[in-house]
């Protein structure tokens, strides 16, 4: 099973602003500056992104003052998960714009996936202070509560930002692990099951969902749950290796053995060489 920060990194969104007003007034030929920042970000969508890095450093080569190119730098490392390169990016743009509350979530967000909880908490405390009725804020805050091993605050932020926006499956499944934590499985299986209700296309619920039934001895569900998890496009090794151990627990060998070996070739190493063998144990989150 992926571990809390792979499981939820599609919750984390990093803001590519071009345009912005922290532009305004800084150099005499801004059209210009506005100009290259559009052909990078359409660059960066056509996927070249190399080409669009390229552009944005010339930006900022020519107007150091640009708080939206530091910005989509750093949002180009970001999207490589570069989060080391990232952060100084959007460290710069934070100084250069100081207002800009896009920019120091951007920052707060590579705080997290760069590995500095702590500090990640206290850019979401200054972001929550200002705009305390955004679900993101409180759901970006509990994920960095989680990687603390603070999972009872990590709860109330989830829960809190659940209260803001019911409709976020996200937030639901994310409370789900921050419960799997502490042993409320009961209370994960209910935040897992609705937000599937709520958005049947999202994969991460089905793949918590699918390692609670294999704890539980229902290894049917687990298939199932882990089968769908592939088709929704998580194709990990973990995912195979997890739907390997349900299958082999319901007779199922020859698939087990099948999604054995797709695990051991998408890098589950534990599972290579254990085709054919009957020992297996499940992956946790």
């Amino acid at each position: 099973m992926q571990r809390l920060h792979r499981l939820l990194l599609g919750a984390l969104f990093i803001t590519l602003s071009v345009g912005c007003a922290g532009l305004e007034g800084t150099q005499p030929n801004q059209n210009d500056t506005f100009t290259q920042l559009d052909l990078g970000k359409e660059a960066f969508q056509q996927g070249q992104i190399d080409q669009a890095l390229q552009i944005f450093d010339e930006v900022v080569k020519a107007n150091p003052q640009d708080s939206a190119a530091w910005n989509a730098r750093g949002f180009v490392h970001a999207e490589r998960q570069q989060w080391d390169q990232a952060i100084p990016q959007f460290q710069e743009a934070v100084k250069l714009d100081p207002d800009n509350l896009r920019y120091l979530e951007n920052l707060g967000i590579a705080y997290l996936e760069g590995g500095y909880p702590e500090v990640a908490v206290h850019t979401f405390d200054t972001l929550l202070r200002v705009s305390s009725e955004s679900a993101g804020l409180w759901n970006h805050r509990g994920l960095a509560l989680s990687r603390m091993g603070r999972y009872a605050q990590a709860i109330d932020d989830f829960s809190y930002g659940i209260s803001l926006d019911s409709q976020n499956a996200m937030l639901f499944a994310n409370r789900a692990v921050a419960f799997i934590k502490i042993g409320k499985t009961s209370s994960a299986k209910e935040d897992l099951d609705h937000a599937i209700r709520l958005d049947p296309q999202f994969p991460q619920p089905y793949q918590s969902r699918g390692l609670l039934a294999l704890r539980e001895g229902n290894f049917r569900m687990a298939a199932e749950d882990f089968g769908q998890t592939l088709k929704l496009g998580v194709d990990g090794g973990d995912v195979h290796y997890n739907r390997a151990v349900a299958l082999f627990m319901l007779g199922k060998t020859v698939e087990a053995n099948q999604e054995l070996r797709m695990a051991c070739a998408r890098g589950s190493f534990q599972a290579c060489g254990q085709a054919d063998r009957l020992a297996m144990v499940p992956e946790e989150l």
